[in-house]
């Protein structure tokens, strides 16, 4: 065991040495010394070309300085300037008292029927005070042709029961699907068509 300890500290401060020989794949010659082959010679200058290009690439974007951005005027549906002090445009939402206009067509079958008479003495809707319950919740006239005139009941779907004509509370913003519709050129037009 004492010759193994001593073989070891010997081992221990000496700084181990590997040496692999490799064949050199550059031809030799006279004197000793390496030769550049025609790969070598060929790989200079392209490594140049590319290092140029690259540089140039990259750096071309900061000689390229032109105004690219977008004009304030061009942004949005109103192509008018965020900074322009404009007035409001008066919007006519049209249709005279209810039950005196056609029924609006609707855009597709599922449509929630749209509001074809004004509403400016009915707002604000709210759970308390809601015109539009008055005239519209007529349970017994659900399924039922209504008379030119007459109001267009609320579907059975806006009922908790319909047969005893309990309104779903759920649904007392009636404007949150049913609108006015008001007399404005469109700005984006549809391209809804119905299914053949």
């Amino acid at each position: 065991m004492q010759q193994l300890r001593a073989l070891h500290a010997d081992l221990s401060r000496r700084k181990p040495e590997v040496r692999f020989q490799t064949p050199d794949p550059r031809p030799q010659c006279a004197g000793g010394r390496h030769c550049r082959s025609k790969e070598d010679e060929m790989s200079k200058p392209v490594s140049k070309f590319l290092l140029l290009s690259t540089v140039l690439a990259l750096s071309l974007p900061a000689f390229a300085v032109q105004d690219q951005t977008i004009p304030e005027d061009s942004l949005g549906l109103s192509k008018t300037s965020v900074y322009d002090d404009t007035d409001p445009v008066v919007v006519n939402y049209g249709g005279g008292d209810p039950g005196t206009n056609k029924r609006a067509v609707r855009s597709y079958s599922s449509a929630p029927p749209m509001i074809t008479h004004t509403i400016t003495d009915m707002v604000p809707i709210t759970r308390d005070s809601n015109l539009c319950k008055d005239c519209h919740v007529q349970p017994d006239l659900i399924g039922h042709k209504v008379a030119k005139g007459m109001a267009i009941p609320a579907p059975a779907s806006h009922y908790v029961d319909a047969k005893k004509g309990d309104l779903y509370m759920g649904r007392w913003n009636c404007i949150a699907c049913h609108r006015p519709q008001a007399e404005v050129d469109v700005l984006v037009k549809s391209t809804f068509r119905k299914a053949k």
